[in-house]
């Protein structure tokens, strides 16, 4: 059995100290603290208790959690869908994600930030002096692949260079 410090009287108030201490370091979901302070073995009491108080105070918001997500993941050069899929593993709601993709990315466009990609890799390699080929084709295709690109979109984009 592990070790407790909390005592009988305070632990929906250790429940909220524990959740504060992990939001202290990064901005979680409710689905995330839930997971963690059931691994901490609190009570669903507690947890519920917490979780509606963080709430009340705005250090959950999943909505916002989405939007900052979907930043770090455009940043990082990810596509639409796997940011949807990326905020599914974190318990964001299907509903929730596809709201805030289609507001933030309304205007960019999969296909043009693929391409600019595939180029920047391209030119780096044939800047290094080798040769446009199959094996340079194929590594942008797995690159693009290993983003969340759609084989479509990879094809297209694929097909669309040149040295």
């Amino acid at each position: 059995m592990k070790y407790d410090k909390r005592t009988k009287n305070n632990n929906a108030a250790s429940a909220m100290d524990f959740c504060l201490r992990k939001l202290s370091y990064s901005m979680r979901t409710e689905h995330e603290l839930k997971k963690l302070m059931e691994t901490a073995e609190y009570t669903e009491e507690e947890i519920i208790e917490a979780l509606l108080s963080l709430k009340d105070f705005g250090y959950i918001d999943d909505n916002r959690y989405a939007e900052e997500f979907f930043k770090l993941g455009k940043s990082k050069g990810w596509s639409k869908m796997r940011i949807e899929r990326e905020l599914s593993l974190r318990g964001v709601g299907a509903g929730i994600s596809r709201d805030i993709i289609e507001e933030l990315s309304s205007e960019i466009d999969e296909r043009e930030e693929a391409f600019l990609i595939a180029k920047k890799m391209l030119d780096a390699h044939i800047s290094s002096g080798k040769a446009f080929d199959e094996k340079i084709k194929a590594k942008i295709g797995r690159r693009l692949i290993s983003l969340g690109y759609n084989e479509g979109i990879c094809y297209h984009v694929i097909n669309k260079l040149r040295p």
